[in-house]
């Protein structure tokens, strides 16, 4: 029995769903190799526009997957109101919504974040992808010195092809 995950666009095929879903998410979260000063520079950022709101970050991976902070960001940094925001989604759909607003909201300024077509890889909690629409969001501030992420460099050699003999391999 042969299983393959690939990363790059986080498709997969195999036999075991249960089994290969836990090994695919546990794979999943080691693709995020950006460095850790690079991360922590972008939610320094994030959260002294956030303190404005009285909210806070500390995860790039888990705290933007439901949209409400980037809306926070993008209300704040750019002096707009954004509507149809769920301030608590509690599904996938309401996620997807308000990250699909933000990155249309982006779009429309002209500021299309690199290899973010949509929500999948945020909730996923690509850590590339949100620093991407992070960047984005801070072209907003005159004042921002975020430097952008390199994705191709990031991602480069980083696309692993996992072949499982048998079910119980790890």
């Amino acid at each position: 029995l042969l299983y393959t995950i690939k990363f790059e666009d986080y498709t997969s095929t195999y036999g075991n769903n249960h089994e290969m879903n836990t090994l695919s998410s546990s794979f999943r979260r080691k693709k995020n190799n950006v460095p850790e000063n690079q991360q922590n520079e972008y939610i320094s950022w994030t959260n002294k526009w956030l303190s404005q709101k009285r909210m806070q970050v500390f995860s790039l991976q888990q705290d933007f997957r439901s949209g409400v902070i980037f809306a926070a960001l993008i209300e704040l940094v750019g002096g707009v109101t954004l509507y149809g925001i769920d301030p608590h989604p509690t599904s996938k759909p309401q996620q997807d919504g308000n990250i699909n607003s933000c990155l249309e909201f982006l779009a429309q300024r002209g500021l299309q974040p690199e290899n973010v077509p949509d929500s999948t890889g945020i909730i996923l909690g690509d850590v590339p992808c949100v620093m991407s629409v992070l960047h984005q969001i801070s072209t907003l501030d005159p004042n921002s010195k975020l430097k952008p992420i390199d994705l191709k460099a990031i991602r480069s050699g980083k696309s692993f092809v996992y072949f499982f003999l048998s079910p119980g391999y790890r």
